[in-house]
């Protein structure tokens, strides 16, 4: 009863809170349950990254519609075999306190992130996706002359990045802030707290103004930032709004401008109140479950698989969570019309087909109805999840017999608890950082470190055999056969493809829809 008293009370404190900044010309966007952290070198995930896109700018920007455009360098040479990459950055650029920025800020951030003391998310992306020389080995610790890798700052105005291979999608991955620069003097003062308001220095069109766990992040307008002059909106505000359907109580009182999300079950309805102001929109990201292969029963593949297939995915995610996602049978969302959508092996259009085959082999290794499989769900514990999460284990029970420990939690707790492998299935996607097959599938190599408790020789083979093909064609059909590979070993089971469901309010223009979901608040007005 206490606990339902304080959550009580502390929805009112955001209600009127959030009145009184919808009042005084903040922006207002939802932003779902907590970010994981806002440093930029650290963080890798979706969520932290809308902040942290306000907040720092990388070498390469992004345009309204999610497309590479200059940013902090407003220029720049690709050398002709596609192995070097000079940025020209702009004249009298300034961090957020007056300070100049420079060519050697970038290097010094890269450096940070690849550093293994700090132990990042995103340190894979700079030897893995945008293989920049010598970075994997400093990163590994198998070499510690950060001079000697290749992004370099000749003088205060250039920065240099030299590959190993040549990456055709090296400009998308260097978009946004993935490369951050580092404002040493706060780093070195301040240490970890170099992220907190009162030690704040950015190079974004914002800064950070007051961040408050479970509650909110302000953003206001960094007058030092390049093109402040086009910056309209004074400042926005992420309030946590972990709650779908309170999120949406929000909206319509005129408290929140921008939703992070909407109650699936509402679509129809709200599509009728709202017209235009509902934006449904193809996202690069997916839904999918991961299976634990290292942990007994589930380094059976006859076990996985007949999770997999048993699994009616039109009835779990159009009729009981009802979210009007695509369903999908690939690893990669069909966003590329360039790239197929894959299937694994025995899986059928048929779910009678399906079904019988999945009873056959749980009954195979061991299991069934009479003989119950047990298994520890984790997902995270938001409105569409839960849903999917329950009606895939009412389904299993039915079908197989299996038993689901269900474990709901927040999201930071879920993304901690995944290192720990206590889980047999676990509630999964993953957000690309364009609309491509390379960023999946290179996060499931044992190169970018995220610590899946699956490895596949052959699987890896040909992605190394993919990411050393500089023809984008050719490139393409190598993913292909890696992620076949993924698919018929089913260490997931594919489920969805994510779509962006938001709420703008009228007085909020400059919304692009955009494969990415991300979306710059420099780009927006506040009428």
């Amino acid at each position: 009863m206490r606990a339902r008293a304080a959550a009580v009370l502390a929805t009112v404190a955001i209600l009127a809170a959030s009145q009184a900044w919808a009042q005084d010309g903040t922006i207002v966007a939802g932003i779902g349950d907590q970010w994981q952290s806002l440093d930029p070198q650290y963080s890798n995930a979706s969520k932290d990254a809308q902040i942290l896109g306000d907040l720092y700018e990388g070498l390469v920007g992004l345009d309204a519609a999610g497309n590479p455009a200059p940013g902090a360098a407003e220029s720049w040479d690709i050398s002709a075999d596609g192995l070097t990459y000079t940025f020209h950055l702009r004249d009298g650029l300034k961090w957020s306190n007056g300070d100049p920025l420079v060519a050697q800020d970038f290097v010094n951030g890269a450096e940070r992130q690849e550093n293994p003391a700090l132990g990042s998310y995103k340190a894979y992306y700079l030897f893995t996706q945008l293989p920049i020389t010598g970075v994997g080995d400093y990163n590994a610790k198998t070499a510690t002359d950060w001079s000697k890798t290749g992004i370099t700052a000749p003088d205060a105005r250039t920065v240099v990045i030299h590959l190993d291979r040549p990456n055709p999608y090296a400009l998308q991955l260097l978009n946004f802030y993935y490369i951050s620069p580092l404002h040493k003097p706060s780093l070195d003062a301040h240490g970890a707290d170099f992220v907190q308001p009162e030690n704040f220095v950015g190079n974004g069109a914002y800064v950070l103004k007051e961040l408050v766990p479970q509650s909110h992040v302000l953003l206001v307008r960094n007058p030092n930032y390049w093109d402040a002059a086009n910056v309209h909106a004074d400042s926005i505000r992420y309030v946590v709004t972990e709650d779908v359907n309170t999120e949406l109580k929000m909206f319509k009182a005129g408290q929140l401008d921008i939703t992070w999300d909407v109650p699936t079950e509402q679509l129809a309805a709200l599509k009728k109140e709202y017209g235009a102001g509902l934006h449904v929109a193809p996202y690069a990201a997916t839904g999918h479950l991961t299976f634990n292969t290292q942990k007994a029963p589930l380094t059976d593949i006859r076990v996985r698989k007949a999770l997999a297939l048993a699994i009616d995915r039109d009835i779990v995610v159009n009729k009981i969570a009802r979210s009007g996602d695509p369903i999908i049978t690939s690893f990669v969302p069909p966003m590329d019309p360039g790239y197929p959508q894959l299937k694994a092996a025995d899986f059928s259009a048929d779910q009678k087909a399906n079904d019988a085959l999945a009873l056959k082999l749980i009954e195979e290794a061991g299991y069934g109805p009479g003989k119950p499989l047990t298994l520890n769900y984790y997902c995270t514990s938001d409105d569409l999840q839960r849903k999917i999460t329950q009606g895939i284990a009412i389904t299993w029970q039915k079908k197989l017999g299996v038993i689901s420990r269900i474990r709901l939690e927040e999201s930071q707790s879920l993304y901690d608890d995944f290192y720990k492998l206590e889980w047999d299935v676990y509630c999964d996607g993953f957000t690309g950082d364009y609309a491509g097959p390379e960023p999946f599938l290179v996060y499931r190599t044992e190169a970018a470190g995220a610590q899946y408790p699956w490895k596949n020789d052959a699987f890896e083979a040909a992605m190394a055999k993919a990411t050393a093909i500089t023809d984008r064609d050719a490139r393409k059909k190598v993913l292909q056969e890696a992620e076949q590979i993924l698919l018929d070993d089913y260490p997931v089971a594919m489920m969805y493809q994510e779509t962006k469901r938001n709420l703008i309010s009228k007085r909020v223009t400059g919304w692009v829809d955009n494969p990415i979901g991300y979306h710059l608040t420099k780009f927006l007005k506040l009428q």
